[in-house]
């Protein structure tokens, strides 16, 4: 399955009720154990109490030594740490670790463990992660003019479990920053959906997430205090992740509003953030949002507003989630202030949502999501989505994934009597994507989507573009 910040922007997970010997060195994030490892018999168990070999049978309690070690319980990776963010590709999750074991992390990174040093940082709670992508896009029809754009963009994220580091139960701090450069293909295309995920037509380098979490009751309930991006945790399907159109992050219904956007790439807001888990598999989530993101006067800089001059953002989103099964999940939200809308009519923006993703065996999942906005005050009322994933274990390349697409933005009525002008009602775009996972530390995803009525606007052709984008993990 693929990520979903993209921050989708694909985690891996470690299988339950894997067996391992006491004090190994598991990597925090994004590692697995090995699967079916069982202990070996009692008089194949060693005085120094080694490592149990793979498939050996598995002892009977009384034949187990007493300095037998203790096995530790599974390694869970922290609540929605995978980045995700609408209009960016945030950094994978880390392939998963050699299953001899070691815990060693070399091999998923390009400058590999830098003697020793990053497998004592992820011993202590530290996991540092430098991921840059770089996308080379063509415009081969249609829209406002053929042609090349090339942009990039670099994730440095530190995550900090605080519990290994300091004896902090529960506790974690994050920091994320985040830099891009290049042209925007959709000033191409002229579309209103955003062909590329990590386009945001300024250079710059930022801090884009600063918080840190508190769980409580063995993680029915966290608290998150800080600069977040308000898609890592919601609006958020795991198979989209996938795709490179902006849409299949959060939908263009929400992304279109705010002063400078909502809480999300390139620019985020301080933010107080509650989950609950009342029962297995259901949560809620609620979270305050400054309405402000970043400088809308300069959003290349790291600015972050208290002042709440615009009031907040609120957002709920609740659901039922079984991992690499079934998602559905439901989410609304709302501007405390009044927005001026296209005929500077002052009006509240307001908006709700639908996720549906079924995972169909190990190696297929499908999702779709439907998301709408006041029509009254905004020009996309809908944004509808939806796709089909295939993983690349099909066809005996176990890491690489394959995924086609829809997404459509409908103008709302109120809109289109207010140009003047003729308006086309939607415009959709049609995706086909392939990531080719190289080696743990570089993938590469050719892609193509082909436009039709891009930005409503009936004097444009349909647009078809091709891109190449190279992801590669320092």
């Amino acid at each position: 399955m693929p990520q979903s910040d993209d921050i989708q922007k694909k985690n891996t997970t470690t299988p339950e009720n894997t067996a391992a010997p006491e004090n190994t060195d598991i990597q925090k994030q994004n590692s697995t154990s090995p699967e079916n490892t069982i202990v070996p018999q009692s008089d194949d168990i060693q005085k120094q109490n080694t490592t149990p070999p793979e498939k050996a049978a598995v002892p009977q309690g009384d034949d187990i030594q007493k300095k037998t070690p203790t096995i530790p319980e599974n390694t869970v990776a922290p609540e929605n740490t995978d980045i995700h963010k609408e209009n960016v590709a945030l950094p994978d999750a880390q392939p998963a670790q050699p299953e001899d074991g070691s815990g060693k992390i070399s091999g998923n990174y390009l400058t590999g463990d830098w003697s020793g040093f990053r497998q004592k940082m992820s011993d202590q709670g530290l996991i540092l992660e430098m991921i840059y992508t770089n996308e080379s896009a063509y415009n081969a029809m249609g829209g406002l003019a053929k042609g090349y754009a090339v942009l990039g963009n670099l994730d440095i994220t530190l995550d900090m479990d605080m519990e290994k580091a300091m004896g902090w139960s529960g506790g974690e701090i994050y920091f994320y920053g985040l830099g891009g450069h290049g042209q925007s293909p959709s000033e191409l295309v002229g579309d209103l959906q955003a062909t590329s995920n990590i386009e945001a037509g300024m250079n710059y380098f930022k801090l884009y997430q600063a918080w840190v979490r508190q769980s409580l009751l063995d993680g029915k309930i966290s608290l998150l205090l800080g600069l977040h991006d308000l898609n890592s945790e919601n609006y958020v399907t795991e198979s989209s992740g996938l795709f490179i159109n902006s849409s299949f992050g959060v939908g263009a219904d929400l992304s279109q509003t705010g002063v400078n956007g909502p809480s999300i790439f390139p620019s985020t807001a301080p933010a107080l953030k509650v989950k609950v888990v009342p029962v297995e598999h259901f949560y809620i989530n609620f979270a305050g949002y400054n309405a402000i993101a970043g400088n809308p006067g300069n959003p290349s800089i790291t600015y972050i507003d208290f002042s709440f001059a615009k009031g907040l953002l609120l957002i709920a989103e609740t659901g039922y989630e079984v991992e690499k099964n079934i998602k559905i999940a439901a989410g609304g939200w709302m501007y405390t202030q009044q927005e001026k809308n296209f005929s500077n009519i002052n009006a509240t923006g307001y908006g709700s949502y639908v996720l549906f993703e079924k995972n169909i065996g190990e190696n297929f999942s499908l999702f779709t999501r439907a998301g709408m906005a006041n029509p009254e005050i905004y020009q996309i009322a809908w944004n509808i989505s939806g796709g089909i994933y295939l993983s690349g274990a099909l066809w005996g390349r176990n890491d690489d994934e394959l995924g086609l697409g829809v997404t459509s933005v409908i103008n709302s009525k109120s809109y289109q009597s207010s140009t003047g002008s003729p308006t086309d009602t939607q415009e959709t775009s049609i995706e086909l994507t392939y990531k080719i996972q190289a080696n743990p530390w570089f993938s590469i995803q050719p892609d193509a989507q082909y436009v039709l009525n891009p930005g409503t606007d009936p004097s444009l052709a349909d647009a078809f573009i091709v891109s190449l984008r190279a992801k590669i993990s320092f």
